[in-house]
């Protein structure tokens, strides 16, 4: 099997079980990932009083937005790549 062929099939592999076992397990409280990921990068310091809820909702959708645009020129630039070199 060419390589190429491996690492896409890889990556779909891959791709699948980090999906399912995050839809199967629950979430972490969000307390234990303080600091550990990009959502939680500012929980360590203490929040100030002008912080509300909607502001700290907005700024968590942002980021969100950015990793799934990030995923899919990912995932475009590996199946171009695949396609290219195949």
């Amino acid at each position: 099997m060419n390589f190429l062929h491996y690492a896409i099939f890889m990556f779909v592999v891959c791709s699948v079980v980090l999906i399912a076992v995050s839809l199967i397990t629950p979430a972490p409280d969000r307390k234990r990932l303080a600091g550990l990921t990009f959502a939680t990068v500012d929980d360590k310091m203490e929040p100030s009083p002008s912080h509300t809820c909607a502001q700290a909702r907005t700024r968590n959708t942002n980021r969100t937005g950015h990793q799934r645009r990030f995923s899919l020129v990912l995932l475009a630039t590996v199946v171009g790549l695949w396609i290219y070199f195949r």
